[in-house]
């Protein structure tokens, strides 16, 4: 199982535009240009899928489609590169063994490779990279030639700039290299334009999350934490050295390309004067190059990662065949047979030192080897088990940790995913340490909610520190009456060297439910008005604002129903009786025009002493549906009462009724 950062946010949002849904939950990359891809290529395959609609297939099939997509992506990648290989071959100064050396900058970056088979913006990155490539040997090619260079390189540079930086931020960087090689203001103008444009087209997918994209760019550059967080500057000067030492000690290579160059230009500048230097276009195209990679460098520096780095990662063979080709003129004693030898030990050498960086990560380290095959059988011999994952989310033996990963990311659309998601991996859970909660798809649990339901449970972990998961285990086993536990457990699999852990959980269900009876049921169909906000339940009475009672023509059964369009503004409002510390399981029918809408449960003062929400699982477009919430009131609650506010998708119409709220106020252990 490969792991869900960050490709199954990007199977999830290619999944919204192959059906028509502009409405993509992740542009920080903003990696707009990776969701159309995948958008194209999901369209593609389904056309020879048996499958009622995309949707479904595409989620009970994941791995397939990305498997597609990471494919397509790969044959994209070596296409540009066999026509890199021509285009070399076929120049004035090039041949077979330029052309052998050109092709292996796809081998000067140990995650080059990795990243180029993730269905990610770094794939596509990589093949931006080539084309790169492509346009700079091609136009010192036609000045070798002496030929005039047509204005359409200043379009294609800036189209692929643009491209590249929708793909990725940190592409931006490419910029330098066509505004320091294109000669003449008029020129610099065009590609200055076309960027501006290519940049605009490549972003309409996500016009109407221009706001959001701005908003984390402007997080980026005014917080020096990853992603926009931490302090407010610019930059943590106190990281700065470390970071420039891990890359140096992880990418020497980068380091030595970038100083070399760097000398050269200055060696040039000092020699010739800069009239002179700048009149050779072999030192433009180094000196782009050059800058590119110190602002990518003080990118990857300013938040460290080494895939940030692929932007001129791509680039650094083709920075040695330059430094080659202006000191082979500069000094006599390079002569072409040394310059030829040079270049040839670069082809031989970079693959060797590549393969053996690869063999040694990825063999000795697991955590690039994603696909677990013994935890996935073990697993797969408990399917009616619901599953609790603690730890890493995203890497895990099956889909569902990747999914709620992606789904997290995936726009309001992921109420849909959700009814289908859980419909193929029912009963999944999420443990988060922080705040000691089990969250599903749009739905929280307790340990005693689950164990009333599930005679069986596994726990899933991939902490190499196994304190937390042993100390859940033995809060579950804490649960107990007369007869002793709730609860056996038992250990199925266990992995030093991927850190998998799992547990087996049998649970006396029967036990449960006789310890920890429901102790109150309120029924409400909204038939009876008690008064002009007051519907009549078991043993209570609802109070409802802001609702509209419709007649039995609109109703799932019975006389009446409510009905709303309030938006997240003003919302609708139920409120209910209950106890402190208490749980309660809250469901209820909706039918409307929206798809989406928002249960939030306040204490309703101004003050908000207590609040949670959920989205509303399930499509109820056109029929209705059943939807269901958990709600855990806090012990020290102040208050009687509690309200549920329900608002609807865009002020859509949205019918309830038949609501039903199940009260359960366990004993502690």
């Amino acid at each position: 199982m490969h792991g869900g950062d960050p490709m199954y946010a990007y199977l999830l949002n290619s999944l919204s535009l192959a059906q028509g849904e502009f409405d993509v939950g992740h542009t920080d990359n903003p990696g707009t240009t990776v969701q159309v891809f995948g958008a194209l290529i999901l369209r593609a395959v389904f056309l020879f899928r048996s499958a009622d609609t995309i949707q479904s297939d595409v989620i009970a099939n994941p791995e397939y489609y990305l498997l597609i997509c990471r494919f397509a992506q790969l044959i994209l990648i070596t296409a540009l590169l066999i026509y890199l290989g021509r285009v070399v071959m076929q120049s004035r100064t090039g041949g077979i063994t330029l052309a052998l050396i050109m092709q292996s900058s796809v081998l000067s970056g140990v995650y080059i490779l990795i990243q180029s088979a993730s269905f990610a913006p770094e794939g596509l990155l990589i093949a931006s990279g080539v084309v790169m490539l492509i346009l700079c040997w091609k136009y010192l090619d036609q000045i070798e030639r002496s030929e005039v260079v047509s204005v359409k390189y200043a379009w294609a540079f800036g189209i692929l700039c643009g491209f590249a930086v929708v793909t990725k931020l940190p592409a931006l960087v490419y910029i330098a290299i066509p505004f320091l090689t294109l000669e003449g203001m008029r020129r610099k103008i065009v590609f200055l334009t076309s960027f501006l444009l290519a940049t605009a087209f490549f972003l309409l997918p996500v016009f109407n999350k221009l706001e959001s994209l701005f908003g984390f760019v402007g997080g980026l550059l005014t917080h020096s934490g990853t992603y926009g967080t931490g302090k407010e500057e610019f930059v943590d000067t106190s990281t700065i050295l470390p970071n420039l030492e891990k890359h140096f000690f992880l990418d020497t290579f980068f380091f030595l390309v970038l100083v070399g160059s760097l000398l050269t230009l200055i060696v040039g500048f000092l020699r010739n004067g800069r009239a002179k230097m700048l009149g050779s276009t072999k030192h433009r195209v180094l000196a782009g190059i050059a800058l590119a990679m110190l602002g990518n460098l003080f990118i990857a520096t300013k938040h460290f990662g080494l895939h940030y780095m692929i932007p001129t990662q791509v680039l650094h063979v083709f920075a040695c065949v330059l430094l080659c080709e202006i000191w082979k003129v500069r000094m006599p004693v390079f002569t072409k047979r040394i310059t030829k030898s040079a270049l040839t030990g670069i082809a031989i050498a970079l693959p060797l030192v590549f393969f053996a960086r690869f063999y040694s990560e990825y063999y000795y380290n697991p955590g690039f080897r994603q696909i677990r095959y013994e935890a996935q059988s073990v697993m797969k011999k408990y399917p009616n088990a619901a599953r609790i994952y603690i730890g890493n989310y995203p890497a895990a033996a099956t889909p569902e940790p990747a999914f709620y990963f992606g789904w997290a990311y995936c726009g309001n659309i992921r109420t849909q995913y959700s009814e289908l998601i859980q419909k193929y991996y029912p009963d999944a859970f999420m443990y988060n340490a922080n705040s000691r909660e089990y969250n599903g798809f749009g739905l929280r649990a307790s340990p005693l909610l689950l164990m009333r339901e599930h005679p069986q449970i596994i726990f899933y972990s991939t902490e190499k520190d196994t304190t937390m998961l042993k100390a859940l285990i033995a809060e579950w086993s804490a649960m107990s009456d007369s007869n002793g536990s709730f609860v056996q457990s038992n250990r199925l699999y266990n992995s030093t060297a991927s850190s998998e852990l799992i547990y087996l959980l049998q649970i006396d269900t029967a036990r449960v439910k006789q310890k920890f009876p429901c102790t109150r049921t309120l029924v409400c169909n909204f038939d009876e008005v008690v008064s002009d906000s007051l519907f009549a339940t078991t043993d209570t009475a609802v109070f409802v604002n802001r609702f509209q009672f419709t007649p039995a023509s609109t109703s799932l059964s019975g006389r009446g129903a409510l009905f709303t369009d309030k938006g997240n503004t003003t919302g609708s409002v139920m409120r209910f009786p209950v106890v402190p510390g208490a749980q309660y399981v809250i469901t209820m029918w909706r039918r409307g025009d929206a798809y989406n809408s928002w249960i939030n449960t306040t204490d309703g003062t101004s003050a908000i002493l207590f609040q949670s929400g959920a989205f509303v699982t399930g499509n109820c477009k056109g029929e209705w549906k059943e939807v269901r919430m958990n709600l855990f009131v806090p012990i020290d609650y102040p208050l009687e009462t509690v309200q549920l506010m329900i608002t609807s998708e865009q002020d859509l119409p949205l019918w309830i009724d038949n609501l039903r709220i199940e009260e359960f106020a366990p004993e502690k252990p």
